[in-house]
């Protein structure tokens, strides 16, 4: 309770708690107040002699950047590795009791690129996954192998006529964009 002088007409309340800052950062503003109380009207009094609201700075840290970040992926580890190729063998293929002997056999083989890129703004990642994916041959895409079975029957198998090896992004993948 404010004790009042007999010539004191007018007094000033408690300052509010400061108002929450107008800026996260890079210098906002925040506010407190005060009302002035009157005890009795008075014509052409000084009531409450100063000012009702006052102002301070406030989250004066510089802000983060807002330019991207660059994307580079992270880094790895440096180990030597080959390229996506198409690469051939002759194998033996077996099935149950049925074999075929001395089958070129086609296949991809080598590493893709495969991170995360960091970004500075929103989705804030990128994910660039891509496999090492054959890619079949448009005039022969498969080819039939005969496979001799123990008791005397054949059966057939198919294998993929390749006619290129690439880096593909992989299926399944949610490389980062919407």
């Amino acid at each position: 309770m404010h004790n009042l002088k007999d010539t004191e007409l007018s007094y000033w309340s408690e300052w509010s708690e400061w108002s929450s800052c107008s800026e996260p950062c890079g210098e906002g503003t925040q506010t407190r107040t005060r009302a002035c109380q009157d005890v009795a009207p008075c014509q052409g009094c000084n009531t409450c002699p100063g000012v009702s609201t006052e102002d301070q700075a406030c989250n004066v840290q510089t802000c983060p950047a807002t330019t991207p970040a660059p994307t580079t992926p992270l880094p790895t580890t440096t180990a030597h590795v080959s390229p996506c190729e198409r690469k051939q063998d002759i194998r033996n293929l077996t099935s149950d009791s049925c074999r075929a002997e001395n089958v070129e056999v086609q296949y991809c083989s080598g590493m893709c690129d495969s991170y995360t890129q960091l970004l500075s703004v929103d989705p804030y990642f990128e994910t660039v996954c891509e496999c090492c994916t054959y890619v079949l041959d448009e005039m022969q895409p498969i080819r039939f192998v005969t496979l001799q079975c123990e008791n005397g029957e054949t059966e057939t198998t198919v294998l993929p006529n390749i006619a290129d090896c690439q880096c593909l992004t992989c299926q399944g993948a949610d490389n980062g964009t919407p």
